[in-house]
């Protein structure tokens, strides 16, 4: 079901449905940074292929920092 169906029925409160978006909003972003992690993947391959320089990005998904 609609979140703003919800919040007009009274099912869902207004933080609650404010932060339903939140999560949307956040999810979208990261959709957008894994889409142009792979697209850079792609070309920095592509690049390689043609006899260009092998570059390699940085591995950071895993890293903890302290």
């Amino acid at each position: 079901m609609d979140a703003m169906a919800k919040l007009e029925k009274g099912e869902m409160t207004v933080p609650a449905a404010r932060e339903m978006s939140n999560l949307g909003a956040r999810v979208n972003t990261a959709v957008k940074i894994e889409q142009e992690r792979a697209r850079l993947k792609m070309e920095l391959e592509q690049h390689a292929q043609k006899g260009g320089a092998a570059i390699k990005i940085r591995e950071i998904e895993g890293k903890n920092f302290d």
